[in-house]
């Protein structure tokens, strides 16, 4: 089955315009000096290659290393920047951001640090009024009776055709994480998985499309370690949307052979 349906959830994440069934994935490692890689990843069925992006265009300024290849059958679509610095990236769709939130004196034990990751809903949609800032990283509201039997069946349907597709978030901190909230999903949640200084969140894409997310996805957890800062006294660190500065920086380093 083609999901087209997905254009108003998945792709609210990574790709532009898309109609298939895929999976993607947005992966940060960060290291205690501050640097790290950022990379974002979309999974199309490899006989739908002419109808998928040619690029995700998400990670625009420094210029990412792109890739298109073909894995297992499937076509995949890769952008990959390590950064020195989070606050000099510029993205679209796509927000991170690591805020201290708990610094210790004179740096004698581990600080806590937040770290938020933002999914920002598909250009020109129409959000759900219906979802108040914020309220994606509380619980889940008990599930309302579905009362039109035509419209549980198309759910139900939906569900059975998007099995086993995935948005994966993953995250690798430098130091312990010590609290990861669930993502909220309409009437659903997911929960993170955690192990030491690694958390992930894999969100079914079914899930995505029956609940109709029309909101933006929001990824939050919290970690205790070291972390530096590129300024004296700075606490926050966040990327950023591209300035037109950067988007023309990018346009001449794409056309450099």
């Amino acid at each position: 089955m083609r999901c087209r349906g997905l254009a108003l959830s998945l792709l609210l994440i990574l790709a532009p315009v898309l109609a298939g069934c895929l999976d993607a994935a947005v992966r940060l490692r960060l290291t205690h000096q501050g640097s790290g890689v950022l990379e974002t990843r979309l999974a199309v069925p490899a006989r739908m290659a002419a109808e998928a992006p040619r690029r995700l265009d998400t990670i625009v300024f420094p210029l990412p290393r792109r890739e298109r290849r073909v894995e297992n059958g499937r076509m995949v679509i890769l952008e990959r920047l390590a950064f020195p610095w989070l606050d000099v990236v510029a993205t679209r769709r796509l927000q991170v951001e690591v805020e201290e939130v708990d610094h210790t004196l004179l740096g004698a034990a581990a600080s806590t640090y937040q770290v938020v990751v933002r999914l920002q809903s598909l250009e020109g949609d129409i959000p759900d009024r219906a979802v108040a800032p914020g309220t994606e990283l509380d619980q889940a509201p008990a599930p309302q009776p579905e009362l039109d039997p035509a419209a549980a069946r198309a759910r139900r349907l939906i569900a059975a055709s998007l099995g086993g597709h995935f948005l994966t978030v993953a995250l690798e901190l430098p130091g312990r994480v010590v609290r990861a909230w669930p993502v909220v999903l309409g009437s659903r949640q997911v929960e993170a998985r955690v192990s030491g200084g690694r958390v992930s969140w894999r969100v079914p894409v079914a899930m995505m499309a029956v609940e109709e997310v029309r909101h933006n996805l929001t990824f939050r957890c919290r970690f205790k370690g070291r972390l530096a800062f590129r300024g004296p006294g700075q606490s926050k660190a966040s990327t950023h949307w591209p300035s037109p500065a950067e988007e023309r920086a990018a346009a001449r380093a794409e056309q450099r052979p």
